[in-house]
């Protein structure tokens, strides 16, 4: 099976989750100032691309993010994921089981109601793959640093709401690559 030929670390789905949400709330509490620790949540949908060995694979997923201001334009997030649309290629059948991810955000100034953000961080990602020939289902976890890219439309910026087309690259390693692009909406709280 091609996920046994691969470099893979398996870590404990809930260790992971427990870290990222440490390292959210300490750095809650290190913001420099009351006014500048301002937090804001998100919900998406994203499309992945997976691709292993030579094949290519499209799938679906929904996100969930939480974020907080530790300085203007200077944020740290957290993004959730799970597939929703699995991906049948040739004789395999790929799914995403989840994608958990902690991120630095940095932000350019808004113009004209936009703004530009890059993504800093590491997460792990959890791939399910069926070959039907083999019977042998497998499911890898990788860990990795990855980052991303994207762009910000206030919609209503009294409420705090934005429109956010974004992209993301959550592992790139030897013959796996998964990469997700996305839109979803962010509001401050």
């Amino acid at each position: 099976m091609i996920f046994s030929r691969m470099r893979a670390t398996r870590v404990i789905t809930p260790q992971l989750c427990t870290m990222l949400y440490t390292v959210l709330c300490a750095l809650c509490f290190i913001a420099p100032t009351a006014n500048a620790a301002k937090p804001y949540g998100g919900i998406g949908a994203n499309y992945l691309r997976a691709a292993i060995s030579d094949t290519r694979f499209a799938l679906a997923s929904t996100e969930a993010r939480l974020g907080v201001y530790l300085r203007p334009q200077i944020a740290v997030e957290l993004h959730a994921a799970t597939g929703i649309l699995d991906s049948n290629e040739q004789d395999a059948e790929l799914s995403l089981d989840y994608s958990a991810n902690a991120y630095l955000r940095l932000e350019s100034p808004e113009r004209k109601n936009m703004k530009i953000y890059v993504l800093l961080g590491y997460g792990q990602s959890s791939l399910d793959l069926d070959r039907s020939d083999s019977g042998l289902p497998g499911s890898e976890s990788f860990n990795a640093a990855s980052y991303g890219l994207g762009f910000e439309f206030a919609v209503r910026r009294e409420q705090g709401l934005y429109l956010d087309f974004g992209w993301q690259r959550h592992y790139a390693d030897g013959q796996i690559e998964l990469d997700a692009a996305g839109l979803s909406l962010r509001m401050m709280f």
